[in-house]
């Protein structure tokens, strides 16, 4: 670690590094081994007063502790299952505003030592400042907000068993995320994950496992793209699933009939669909474009296909309007949908800006309707109402649109994402 990189850190860390230090029991190794084996729920405070860590039997009791009180509804044991829930009721508790005291608890993280957020758990709290210990910009200085610098100096309850190469799986609070480094002092390959969750540890670390943990903000759409359009950096999308999915209903033509007798007719129709891509849960059919070209090339030599960006889906229907209806003609597409995760490899000689060298993985995908398909094009008729046809078929509604009375119709055409 340069001292550039250890000039970073911010005050959390020797606060954390202190409290460590003082929680480290001195039992045999046959107790500590017991101790750390039997699921503990800590809550590790990493700067204010109270800087220091309390440890409970429930992971509910952990949370209420950790929320100050304001969440007390957390399951006894965490799961993946629950997660999402949990993380939501976490962040909607959290104050906006500064306290008097400035030490209401923001919760960062939870780390847990068994995959898909079960085990033991330590959750990483901080004081709130006014503005959240995660809201600044993901690419500003003083980059990572929180750390864990050594997981050989943080112990179990009543433990010689440290929490190094323990860290299994974790979950992310408040516009925070985790990036864990296999080596104390964030050093060696490191994970950063741009969602609230992740189940597992990459295979990429191997045995060696989690030695140091960082807090960092979540990245916008913005330091992605920052990121990504670096000509030094690696970023490749990585496809995962190819699904087709059928669209919503969509409504391209109308017409009726004012006439005692059944009419036929044709309908010129167009509908144009532009392509939905989805960073993260952050959806955008405009932002994006250098990660979108990424996606395209990825695309091309995946599936051997070439990803249009808008569809425009058009056909002459004969239409039959039955006397004194109205009716809608409309389509139901397939769209096609590539998921699968972006990777960024920046390596620290060649991009010396970020400061750190570290793999970044987050989930992207594009949905598009294609435009080679056969696609159900449905018409539905019904009486029309009194009102529809002394709106459509009065002499006066006639003669003002020209019209001599027996069968008009009215195409639709608006641009609309996919999805």
């Amino acid at each position: 670690m340069t001292s550039t990189s250890t000039a970073r850190r911010l005050t959390f860390t020797a606060a954390l590094a202190s409290a460590s230090a003082l929680l480290a029991g001195a039992l045999p190794a046959s107790s500590a081994l017991a101790a750390a084996e039997k699921p503990s729920q800590c809550v590790l405070r990493v700067a204010g007063p109270a800087a220091g860590m309390q440890c409970f039997d429930t992971f509910r009791k952990a949370i209420d502790n950790a929320t100050g009180g304001r969440v007390k509804d957390a399951p006894l044991a965490s799961s993946a299952t629950a997660a999402a829930a949990v993380r939501e009721r976490v962040n909607a508790s959290t104050p906006v505003g500064r306290s008097a005291t400035g030490q209401d608890p923001v919760i960062m993280a939870t780390i847990y030592d068994h995959e898909y957020l079960t085990g033991s758990s330590l959750t990483l709290v901080a004081p709130n400042d006014g503005h959240g210990p995660c809201d600044s910009s993901f690419l500003a200085p003083n980059k990572y907000r929180a750390s864990l610098p050594d997981l050989r100096t943080v112990f179990y309850p009543n433990s010689n068993t440290s929490w190094d190469n323990r860290p299994q799986s974790w979950m992310s609070y408040n516009n925070c995320q985790v990036a864990v480094h296999q080596d104390p002092g964030y050093v060696g390959p490191v994970q950063l994950q741009a969602f609230p969750t992740r189940n597992t540890i990459a295979d990429k670390f191997g045995a060696n496992g989690v030695s140091s943990v960082t807090i960092w903000s979540q990245p916008t759409l913005a330091d992605l793209e920052a990121v990504c359009k670096k000509a030094v950096n690696s970023c490749v999308f990585r496809p995962q699933e190819r699904t087709f999915v059928a669209q919503p209903r969509t409504d391209v033509a109308t017409a009726w009939n004012c006439t005692p007798i059944t009419q036929s007719t044709t309908q010129l129709w167009t509908k144009t669909y532009t392509t939905q891509r989805q960073v993260g849960v952050e959806l955008g059919v405009t932002g994006g474009w250098d990660l979108f070209q990424k996606f395209e090339v990825s695309v091309k030599a995946s599936y051997q296909q070439s990803w249009t960006d808008t569809t425009t889906l058009t056909q002459t229907t004969p239409l039959v309007v039955s006397p004194g209806h109205k009716g809608t003609l409309t389509i139901v597409p397939t769209g096609e949908k590539i998921s699968g995760m972006m990777d960024l490899d920046i390596d620290l000689t060649r991009d010396q800006a970020l400061g750190y060298a570290w793999s970044f993985s987050f989930p992207y995908s594009a949905t598009r309707v294609p435009q080679e398909q056969a696609f159900p094009v449905v018409w539905n008729e019904r009486p029309m109402t009194g009102e529809e046809r002394n709106e459509l078929c009065s002499s006066a509604s006639m003669r003002a649109k020209g019209l001599s009375g027996a069968l008009q119709s009215a195409p639709r055409e608006t641009a609309r994402p996919t999805g």
